[in-house]
């Protein structure tokens, strides 16, 4: 698994010799998850959800709300329906989860750098044994699978500072068969799809500095 975190670990070893608000500073942390969820990443999530994207569309959240061990948890979803059945292969509808975990202790900052990672790493070990991990260049470290089942469909997860960032995708393309007019969408789209808007996520993390 491709592990891009010497940054991290040099402000760490740094931050280990002094204390008070340059800690902080040094590693930057994210105060707060992000919000709102898809606005620095619209291009993408038009990309990945093609004709529907100027459909029906719905959106909704569920946090942030606070962890016993500091931090917070926020949930977000947006949901794309096709206004008719297009031709045989074409999306006809996508659902979208976006979990942001931020870690916030009452220790060092490199505690709640760590905290996230292994908030990351629960989240690896939650996917099937039979699942396929792929890196991805996503945050300081990122993984992507698709999976059947519960929760069948693709899905990424990547650690940016003290954030760990979970994404899902699952849906329906037209079909033309004697059973049914939908099938499921492939799950080698499903995995594309996660890891392309889990790198958009990480890219808009970086690009914008915490508050």
């Amino acid at each position: 698994m491709k592990k891009s975190a010497t940054p991290l670990i040099i402000l760490a070893l740094f931050v280990t010799g002094c204390t008070g608000s340059d800690d902080l500073a040094a590693l930057e942390l994210h105060p707060a998850t992000p919000a709102p969820c898809f606005v620095d990443v619209e291009e993408t999530l038009a990309d990945v959800v093609g004709v529907l994207f100027e459909q029906r569309r719905t959106d909704s959240g569920l946090g942030p709300i606070d962890s016993p061990s500091g931090g917070s948890v926020a949930t977000c979803s947006v949901r794309f329906v096709s206004e008719r059945l297009e031709a045989p292969g074409e999306p006809w509808e996508r659902s979208i989860s976006v979990q942001y975990s931020l870690a916030s202790t009452a220790g060092s900052p490199a505690e709640s750098v760590e905290e996230a990672r292994q908030s990351y790493r629960r989240d690896l070990n939650a996917a099937p044994e039979a699942a396929q991990l792929r890196t991805i260049a996503a945050g300081d470290e990122g993984t992507s699978w698709n999976q059947d089942g519960t929760f069948a469909g693709g899905h990424a997860a990547f650690v940016h500072r003290n954030l760990a960032v979970k994404i899902h995708i699952e849906g329906s393309d037209s079909a033309d068969s004697a059973d049914s007019n939908l099938r499921p969408m492939s799950q080698e789209d499903a995995q594309g799809d996660a890891t392309r808007l889990a790198e958009a996520i990480a890219n808009s993390l970086s690009e914008t500095p915490p508050r």
